[in-house]
């Protein structure tokens, strides 16, 4: 006669114990690499806008005439343009934000407040999210932004 516990009764125990602690643990290591992925790329919008910007302005505008400052504010824009593209982020993750018209780069308030922004409209393509028990995993924000601003004194 056999004993209870003994494990000639216990065929596949282990197997629905591993398959039990299988799921727990791959929906806490999604969670942590769903969450954790969206702030390093909104940690990265951040870096690439603060560095386009300081491309942007290393001209000092006072110093310049009207017709000076026209051609330097596009080639401005071309510098922040050109620092956003040699970042490692895929071109179509860049995308110009709302308010900017079309543009990564605005001068506002008479060349005194400079601002870049750039985000990602659509960050469930980077990570795709679970439904489990109504349930989403991770709660994605609608968009991921960087944006850098500066406002120059005399």
């Amino acid at each position: 006669m056999t004993a209870h516990g003994s494990p000639r009764r216990q065929h596949g125990a282990a197997a629905i114990e591993f398959a039990a602690v299988f799921v727990v643990f791959f929906l806490f290591f999604y969670a942590i690499v769903g969450y954790y992925l969206p702030l390093m790329i909104m940690a990265t919008y951040e870096e690439v806008a603060a560095d386009a910007l300081r491309a942007a302005i290393r001209q000092d505008f006072r110093r310049l005439d009207a017709t000076e400052q026209a051609a330097e504010l596009a080639r401005a824009e071309t510098r922040a343009l050109r620092e956003i593209r040699t970042a490692w982020l895929p071109e179509a993750w860049a995308v110009p934000c709302d308010g900017y018209g079309g543009h990564f780069l605005r001068v506002a308030n008479g060349n005194r407040e400079w601002s870049v922004c750039l985000r990602h409209t659509a960050p469930q393509t980077i990570m795709p999210q679970l439904s489990l028990l109504g349930a989403t995993i991770p709660a994605l924000p609608g968009e991921l932004r960087g944006e850098a601003k500066i406002r120059l004194y005399n």
